[in-house]
């Protein structure tokens, strides 16, 4: 859980299927830690009670329960005093239990990734993000990321095509994914081809390039380190969203993953 960690205050959110904690930087970037039910040993979650459950009347038409929100618990904590107690294990029969102060959740950045109006996804192996990554000096101020289809890949025999998001000069030849930044050491510029054996999924509608802050982007880091898979969508607005699969171990026979995810906002001049 340290890996989805920007500041100290989250919020968590429990439901019967798993648990989901929140946590915000700068009201420009949103880092969200998954934790499926089956990840636990042993998992309950008892719904609370409203303070006041009207008695529905009977036969009444109009009630639509679809329209209910799943029973959920939300709260604010400290994430920093969670952490100290997950580091808590059981050791020869002793159980330790800890009492954790809570608090009214703080509102949320409204953040939401519809994944049918995406106009960019791919997933690829994490070491491959890793590599560039590094390679991106740490006075950089933002980082510019750039998708195109792939037929708008530097060949002799596309180089024309019409742009939707890109003016006709960027488009032409732009790189399937490409990563860019400049630092006071220098600048870098790292593309990646559609190959299967890089990029186990990629489509893209249209070429789109967006920067972002990268002292937020660096945030991920550490998810980044700790996970085996990446994917990367892009919204029309230029949201942006990294989600890294986590390995957790075995449980019953079948690996368990966690998932952590990094919704960011693109700078305001580029978009």
């Amino acid at each position: 859980m340290p890996h989805a960690a920007p500041e100290d205050k989250a919020v968590v959110d429990i439901q019967a299927h798993g648990i989901k904690i929140t946590v915000e930087e700068g009201r420009s970037i949103q880092a969200n830690a998954y934790l499926q039910a089956n990840t636990f040993s042993s998992y309950t979650f008892t719904a609370p009670r409203p303070d006041h459950t009207p008695t529905p009347a009977p036969n009444d038409e109009d009630d639509d329960d679809d329209d209910d929100p799943s029973p959920h618990c939300s709260f604010g904590i400290s994430l920093s005093t969670m952490l100290e107690c997950l580091n808590i294990f059981e050791e020869s029969g002793i159980v330790t239990r800890c009492e954790i102060t809570t608090y009214e959740p703080d509102e949320l950045m409204d953040l939401p990734f519809d994944d049918d109006a995406k106009i960019q996804k791919l997933i690829m192996k994490s070491e491959w993000l890793r590599d560039a990554f590094n390679e991106i000096d740490p006075s950089s101020e933002k980082i510019t990321i750039t998708f195109s289809p792939a037929e708008y890949a530097p060949t002799p025999y596309n180089r024309y095509a019409n742009a939707k998001r890109l003016g006709d000069d960027e488009a032409e030849g732009s790189p399937t994914f490409r990563l860019e930044s400049h630092g006071t050491l220098g600048s870098s510029e790292m593309d990646y081809p559609n190959d299967r054996d890089v990029l186990e999924t990629f489509d893209c509608q249209y070429p789109i390039k967006n920067s972002y802050k990268f002292s937020h982007v660096q945030l991920t880091i550490k998810a980044l380190m700790a996970s085996t898979k990446t994917s990367i969508r892009t919204a029309d607005d230029g949201l942006i969203s990294f989600q890294f699969m986590i390995p957790l171990g075995r449980r019953g026979g079948e690996s368990n993953n966690g998932f952590v995810e990094f919704l960011c906002v693109p700078l305001d001049d580029e978009h």
